[in-house]
């Protein structure tokens, strides 16, 4: 590929031998992604700058025109699910994935084709060219002059007034109303795929969408997108777009983003706008497809008071399983006389103990302000009262060491290995407990004879994977692949699993652009929905095969361990946390592991569709001993 010299690759203005540009500062050696184009490469008549943007299946450049002196954006067709950067520049594809290029290719050319034909209307990008070369195809588009709805909300005081969001949504509907009439769904309208200008709205991002609304969007999901989203396979429609377009709004009246609709489906709390425009975002942002607006004309005729807006009711999950039986029932009938005597403690003085959490966080973390709101739930429903502090992970063993040593230990504590810090003994809570209700919780019984301490959830080691076609191959030797890679947080625990100890490479780093398949744990999901936009699978990893299903490797996660003070009641507070709801809360907002209590494990399968094929996989998990979130 030609490359131009002695231009700035940013603002493409003159440049001599400087290290930084005289007119802007970029540096001229600034480093790149080895996926996007080299900065002054030619393409057609333009050349290539840095990469301003990337996403699921486009990398959007800076690019200049040196016959006109034209500066615009160059949009490249580049799906990191299936194609590679070659040395010379060019798009090629993964092996045996040459008709999925193709099909990118081919989607990108015509979603660009109708972006053409309705620009005209004045909403949408203006696609000035448009062409194939390397191997894949690009769009010309030229710079609307407006900013970002996200970037225009920060400069209005984070807000928009009543008046201004409803004209902003009336824009929105009438642009998505032209756009499904083509046959198009956007299904990833946010703040930042919203332009505002000085006579309205363009709207941006539609080289992800799909001519098809059977099709799920594979572009990483946001707080403003529908649940069908996270769907692997979604049927999406004009009903996605209207949800987004709520989304938007709620966050223009209301100055904060929404609740992400994944989390609503445990527990919707999203506090409902007053007044008319707030039915309508109620509305247009119902979890049910079916209780949207059911087409562009409704959606406007609500927000200008000409129909009748039917708002449904919103539902919560209650407390149920441990949680509610320990709150319902007096704790003498739960855990017997005979601990009650042992410990030497009345009713009164459990209903008036305070029971302190220590929780190990590292920089960064909202850990202990996650637990702090589920024990704040159950307070309020009962007498489990709680305090919960948070304690840095690198000195938290050598904190809680001292604290017993000094008689002011915690109430409860997490016990970072499996043989840290010794509890006290649980044996009275397990024996009380109906372990069927649990994963593996029985197993863990088993292994831990001192019974002192008791896991609140767990993680299965999987396999993420960028070709479908390697799920057979995972099971078998992983050795010969040089880009099979082990996530640091579980590499010692899987290597001593499967007994793989200098086969593997040493720690590999986490980098979306070296690897094709990821083995790693469930709770690293959201790291990899994060880090690698475009479609990926996962798959059980495992070494052997057991009565003809594939036998995968389990961990316990979040031991929970209890000091002599307000045992009782620390008791309940634990049997409490692995109670539906407080699991849902804890791990299914997070996506922290995989919670132990069945039912609350069933709702996380289906808030992580891709990872739901482990739910019939689960009673096999050979279940290991050592925790891997922290080691």
């Amino acid at each position: 590929m030609q490359i131009v010299e002695n231009r700035c690759k940013k603002c493409f203005k003159p440049m001599k031998s400087e290290k930084a540009c005289p007119h802007c500062g970029q540096l001229a050696d600034a480093p790149r992604n080895p996926s996007h184009l080299p900065p002054g490469g030619i393409i057609g008549e333009w050349v290539a700058g840095y990469a301003v943007k990337e996403d699921a299946g486009v990398i959007t450049y800076e690019c200049w025109n040196p016959k006109t002196d034209e500066r615009c954006l160059l949009k490249e067709c580049f799906p990191y699910d299936v194609a590679i950067r070659t040395p010379s520049g060019t798009v090629d594809s993964l092996p045996h994935l040459n008709n999925r290029l193709a099909e990118s290719v081919e989607r990108f050319t015509s979603v660009a084709k109708v972006c053409q034909a309705i620009e005209r209307t004045g909403k949408f990008e203006n696609v000035i060219e448009l062409f194939q070369e390397n191997g894949t195809a690009y769009s010309v588009v030229a710079k609307s002059g407006g900013v970002p709805l996200e970037d225009h909300l920060g400069k209005s005081g984070g807000k928009l007034t009543v008046a201004v969001a409803t004209t902003l949504a009336d824009k929105l509907v009438d642009a998505i109303h032209v756009l499904h009439n083509t046959g198009i769904t956007h299904g990833g309208i946010n703040p930042e795929t919203i332009e505002v200008t000085g006579s309205g709205i363009i709207l941006t991002g539609l080289e992800n969408a799909k001519h098809s609304h059977r099709d799920a969007l594979r572009q990483p999901a946001t707080a403003y997108s529908a649940p069908e989203i996270y769907q692997t396979k979604a049927h999406l429609g004009a009903w996605t777009d209207y949800y987004e377009v709520g989304a938007v709004i709620y966050r223009a009246v209301s100055g904060v983003a929404p609740q992400a609709a994944v989390s609503r489906l445990i527990k919707d709390e999203v506090v409902p706008l007053p007044g008319k425009l707030g039915k309508v975002i109620a509305k247009a942002m119902a979890l049910k497809p079916e209780d949207r607006f059911e087409n562009a004309k409704d959606f406007s005729g609500a927000l200008h008071g000409h129909q009748r807006i039917a708002v449904p009711m919103a539902k919560t999950f209650k407390y149920a399983g441990f949680a509610a039986i320990f709150i319902a029932i007096a704790v003498l009938a739960v855990l017997g006389v005979r601990m009650v005597s042992s410990v030497m403690t009345t009713a009164g003085e459990i209903e008036n103990e305070v029971v302190v959490f220590w929780v190990p966080e590292k920089s960064g973390e909202n850990r202990a302000e996650v637990f702090a709101d589920v024990l704040g739930k159950i307070s309020a429903n009962g007498h489990v009262k709680s305090q919960v502090v948070a304690v840095p992970e690198s000195d938290y063993e050598s904190r809680l060491k001292a604290a017993i040593a000094s008689g002011d230990q915690p109430g409860v504590f997490f016990k970072l290995a499996a043989r840290s810090v010794q509890g006290s003994s649980l044996k009275t809570l397990y024996d009380n407990m109906d372990l069927s209700g649990y994963w593996h919780l029985g197993t863990y019984r088993k292994q831990n004879a001192n019974a002192d301490s008791i896991p609140l959830g767990f993680n299965a080691v999987v396999a993420y994977s960028q070709d479908e076609d390697r799920a057979s191959y995972l099971l078998g030797d992983i050795r010969a692949e040089s880009d099979v890679v082990v996530e640091e947080s579980c590499y010692s625990s899987f290597v001593d699993f499967y007994t793989l100890n200098g086969l593997l490479p040493d720690k590999p780093p986490f980098d979306k652009t070296l690897w094709r398949t990821l083995v790693g744990t469930t709770a690293i999901y959201p790291k990899v929905q994060d880090s690698l936009a475009g479609e990926y699978h996962a798959y059980m990893f495992a070494r052997e095969e057991i009565g003809g299903r594939a036998n995968g490797m389990g961990l316990f996660e979040d031991y929970l361990a209890v000091c002599g003070k307000g045992r009782l009641q620390a008791m309940e507070a634990i049997a409490s946390l692995l109670g539906e709801t407080a699991q849902a809360d804890l791990y299914l907002n997070t996506g922290d592991a995989i919670p132990l209590n069945k039912v609350a494990a069933s709702k996380f399968f289906a808030a992580n569709s891709e990872l739901a094929f482990l739910e019939e996989s689960l009673s096999s998990l050979q279940m290991g001993e050592m925790a891997l979130r922290r080691q």
